[in-house]
């Protein structure tokens, strides 16, 4: 979905670090739930900085919904 919004050159690289983060996090034996909720804060704001793209909107509500807010 990267690749589908208006995002600039920076903030597409910045999300794509924080997924690989986030997944290296996820396969780990011990996954470490602060840096994985810092990592989708972090997308959350560079998203809401596009927040006007539809698809953008989209993808804030589903990681607000998994931050739990």
């Amino acid at each position: 979905s990267i690749d589908k919004l208006d995002l600039e050159s920076q903030d597409k690289s910045d999300i794509q670090a924080e997924i690989q983060t986030i997944e290296a996090q996820i396969s780990s034996s011990k996954p470490k739930v602060t840096i994985i909720t810092e990592c989708l804060g972090s997308i959350r704001r560079i998203l809401e900085g596009v927040a006007s793209n539809t698809l953008a909107a989209s993808l804030l509500s589903k990681i607000a919904a998994l931050l739990g807010r």
